[in-house]
Parts: C-alpha cells; structure tokens; sequence
C-alpha cells in the first residue's frame, strides 16, 4: 500500500475535497476489535471528538484510559460519568496545558513513571480563535503554540518513553496526531517572504491581525503538522512505533472555534449542520488511526479513513526545503527553552 509522499499529489481544491468527503460512507469501527488489556491515552478528552473517541475506545473492551485537560475539575466530572457506563475500565485525568512546556515535560514524566504499558496515544488537543494571544513564556500565538509545536514536542518527548514500553508483539505501539485537510487551503504568504528569518517567529506576528489572517494561521499550523511528520517518520521503526496524522473532517458540532465571535460560530454551526458528519463518526476516523490501521500508515495523513496525500506543497524542492528549516527551528526553540530532546533513543 503506498504511503501518503508515494501517492500523487492532490489536484482539486480544498471546497471540492470537502464536498466529496460528505457523500463518503462513514466507517465504524470493525467487529473484531477488541482492546482488552490495552492501555491508551487521549489529549483534551473532556468534550467533541476526543470525548466521543473514548466512549468507542471504552466500548471496544479498553482496559486503561488516561485523558488530560486543563481543568482537572471538569476532567474529573467526565470520567465519573463514563465509570457509570464502563465500571471495570480503570480511567484517570491527568493536568495538560498546551501552552506550558512545564506542564507538557510534568505529563510525559507521568506517562514514564506511572503507566507499565501504553498502547497507544491520540494528540487530539487543538484550538481555533480569532483573538491573537501569545504566552510570554514561549512567545508563540496560541494556534501555532498549541496546534504545532506543543504537539510536535509530546510526540518527540513521547516517542522514546513509547518505545521503552512492554506490547504484546502483535501490533506496534501508536502515536496518533489529530490535523486537518483544511491545510489544503492555507496560503501561508510567511513562506515566500524574503525578509521572514524565522517561520515561527512571523507565525506568531500579530501585524495585520485580524480574521483572515487568523484563519490562514490556524491552516497553515495544520500544514505545519505535515511537515513535522514528513521529517519525523524517519526516526523510528514502524514496527515498533507507528506514527501517523489523522483529519476528523467537517464535524456538526464540537469545542472547537468557541474562542472565535458569536456570528461566525453560528454560521460555521449552519454549515456544519448542512455538510458536517457526526461527532460520532469523526471520533471513529480517529479510533480508526489510533488502534485500527497498522504499520502501513506510519508517516501518513488518513482522512476518510483512507491513506491521502498531503498538501502539494511537499511534494515540491520548496516544500522540502521548507521542512528542513521548520525542523532547525522548532527543534533550535525547545533547546533554547532548555528541553532535551532525544533523537537517538530507539527501543531496546
């Protein structure tokens, strides 16, 4: 089966991939599916997709399920209502903030040093606003802070503590990052400016501010998470750890862009309702991705629940040229924040 970069580049636009992804059957999970025994672990699990991703986990027979939020309270309230539809499953909430490289650095210790086994992990947290906002700690815009390189540094910071834990020898340990084909449609102008000297830095620029930048940032931070992948399928087996990209597609409803003004929620909910899928069957692709597809979808970007290409741009010299120089920089930005990032540790 050939990978998402052995695939031709896609032709049509973004509108035309979205329209035709509505007539698409939706595909549960298969009958077979069995997860008893398992252990995973699902970011930002409170509501939407991620929510729902853990009822089909739990229903499928997983024995062990972490989520994480930032509101250990509302966490707490999830969990006690899904123990009251699956009491054998053991469950836990555990603190993440996406926007504090401590809180992220606290969460992998705690996947080290409290979980015997992890079966897989779904980076489902991610946030849509129209308000630039940007932590001075990281100096990031919030979109690009939690959608790209909060991301990109739980799968780094992850991808050794994965390996070093016990499987059953009959599937690889799975690291499941949640993006999006709306990267189709970003402009991403950063890249073709001669005077940007770092892509992240002009990312986070909040000059000219206002929606459609907002919305290209928030495409191009999806575009970004191709990039990473593209580079960071080369560094592990994917026999042992398969690592892959997944888009839920146009939902009806969830969290999502409820930072974003009262009039466009309710214009997305319209479009939504018209051509969205069911949260139900957008936490299936991720179920799908996460515990379904094997080592053939190490490095790939499934939508539909098919492996598909990635945006056209990566298929080109600039495109790869590109990767290069975000990979420099984001790795470059966690060694100057003091984050040690091992690139050579490989299961033992």
């Amino acid at each position: 089966m050939p990978s998402s970069m052995e695939l031709p580049p896609p032709t049509e636009s973004y509108f035309r991939m979205l329209m035709r992804a509505q007539f698409i059957k939706d595909v549960p999970p298969p009958d077979d599916l069995n997860l008893a025994g398992q252990t995973g672990i699902i970011t930002g699990a409170t509501g939407g997709i991620g929510l729902e991703a853990a009822h089909v986990l739990l229903e499928n027979g997983l024995a062990r399920l972490v989520i994480t939020t930032r509101n250990t309270d509302k966490g707490q309230e999830v969990v006690a209502a899904l123990k009251k539809s699956f009491p054998l499953a053991k469950m836990a909430v555990w603190p993440l903030d996406m926007q504090s490289y401590e809180s992220i650095q606290a969460f992998v210790g705690q996947c080290h040093y409290s979980l015997d086994t992890i079966d897989f992990v779904i980076l489902n947290a991610g946030v849509m606003t129209t308000v630039h906002s940007a932590k001075e700690a990281t100096g990031h815009e919030e979109m690009l802070q939690v959608n790209y390189v909060s991301t990109v540094l739980l799968a780094l910071l992850l991808r050794p503590v994965l390996g070093e834990k016990p499987r059953d020898g009959s599937k690889p340990n799975r690291l499941t990052l949640v993006g999006s084909s709306i990267a189709h449609a970003a402009q991403f102008p950063e890249k073709d400016n001669p005077k940007t000297t770092s892509i992240l830095r002009a990312l986070s620029d909040p000059t000219g501010w206002g929606m459609a930048v907002a919305m290209d940032r928030y495409m191009t931070s999806k575009l970004l998470l191709m990039c990473f992948l593209a580079k960071f399928k080369g560094l592990v087996d994917p026999n042992e750890l398969t690592v892959n990209l997944v888009c839920p597609g146009n939902v009806r409803s969830t969290g999502l862009g409820r930072g974003m003004p009262g009039w466009i929620q309710t214009l997305t909910r319209w479009q939504k309702a018209l051509t969205g899928r069911s949260v139900r069957a957008a936490a299936w692709t991720e179920v799908d991705a996460a515990v379904a597809k094997g080592a053939e979808s190490h490095g790939c970007f499934i939508v539909d629940w098919k492996i598909s290409p990635f945006v056209q741009l990566l298929y080109t010299p600039e495109g790869q040229r590109l990767t290069e120089r975000l990979w420099k920089e984001t790795l470059q930005g966690f060694q100057e924040a003091g984050i040690d990032i091992n690139l050579s540790a490989q299961r033992e």
